[in-house]
């Protein structure tokens, strides 16, 4: 059976051969992946590993979206010069943000500043298992410069 968090149940899902099914989740978007022995990868990039949140040797119970799960970051976590590279682009990147904001990324990747009508502040790390290279992996693409140095997947994979 496919299945998705609570609420996510798929309007249609098939296995396309063997080792790749696609999902569609209405509102949600369509995803597909490559199944392996000890892993799935989506095509958003997340990886999900064998006996993760599932539990009994399960793949978790987390769909791709939201609530990434067991999401890691495979062997570019491996390299010690990622995290370092991360870092430097995490200092360098201006968000896109609108006129008169302060905003600047934090440690894990998320906005803290003075937008215009608030300060925008985090406790702590975020509730994950991941480590921070493995979180700023999985939101890679997500995470935008307005000052020239692209995404943080961008910037990552143009100096590997």
């Amino acid at each position: 059976a496919i299945a998705g968090p609570a609420g996510w149940a798929p309007a249609s899902g098939s296995f396309t051969s063997a080792t790749a099914f696609t999902i569609t989740w209405p509102g949600r978007g369509t995803y597909s992946a490559t199944v392996g022995t000890d892993q799935v990868t989506w095509n958003n990039g997340i990886t999900w590993r064998r006996g993760g949140s599932g539990g009994a040797g399960g793949f978790g119970t987390a769909g791709p979206g939201p609530s990434a799960g067991t999401a890691v970051a495979g062997g570019i976590c491996a390299n010690p010069r990622t995290q370092a590279m991360m870092d430097e682009w995490l200092a360098r990147a201006i968000p896109p943000q609108p006129a008169g904001s302060a905003l600047r990324y934090e440690p894990w990747g998320r906005l803290v500043g003075r937008s215009l009508t608030a300060n925008v502040t985090v406790n702590g790390a975020p509730d994950t298992r991941l480590t921070r290279c493995e979180w700023l992996w999985n939101n890679a693409a997500q995470l935008r410069s307005a000052n020239g140095l692209g995404t943080l997947k961008e910037y990552v994979e143009s100096r590997r």
